[in-house]
């Protein structure tokens, strides 16, 4: 299957909007400037969305969705390998994300469970901590080696 991963452009936020609210994803903060968003596209149709909001050297990852249509194909790791790369590039050495439902996941993926309170300061003052996700979501994270 041929895809683009690529920033995210103003005219697509409503499509991004709908994918998200289809899996429950929050978006009341989605167009703060702090939040960068990557799409994924099949032949001109958004297939997934992932985000990241950079406080280097720490990253928060956001909004990590696939179309129903191609879930089970490995686009979602495909998202994740993006983020991790523009991470690395960024100087971002160590990614964080809150999940209600996704655990299983992103443990697949590399990423650890932790304790809400071991995470960095500039992650405890995002809207995603403080206002969007209960208190019940799981804290993650995974370090990343960065070239030099």
């Amino acid at each position: 299957m041929d895809y683009d991963i690529r920033p995210v452009q103003k005219s697509e936020m409503d499509d991004i909007i709908s994918l998200l609210k289809k899996e429950d994803l929050p978006i009341s903060d989605i167009h703060e400037k702090s939040v960068q968003l990557f799409v994924c596209v099949n032949a001109d149709k958004i297939i997934g969305v992932v985000g990241l909001e950079n406080y280097a050297p720490t990253g928060l990852l956001r909004s990590l969705v696939v179309h129903t249509e191609y879930k089970g194909i490995g686009i979602g790791r495909i998202l994740i390998n993006h983020i991790i790369s523009h991470c690395k590039i960024n100087k971002i050495s160590e990614i964080y994300l809150l999940t209600e439902t996704a655990e299983n996941y992103f443990l697949k993926n590399g990423f650890y469970t932790i304790s809400r309170n071991e995470l960095p300061a500039a992650i405890k003052r995002t809207k995603e901590f403080t206002d969007i996700c209960p208190v019940s979501a799981v804290a993650m994270f995974k370090q990343l080696k960065l070239v030099l």
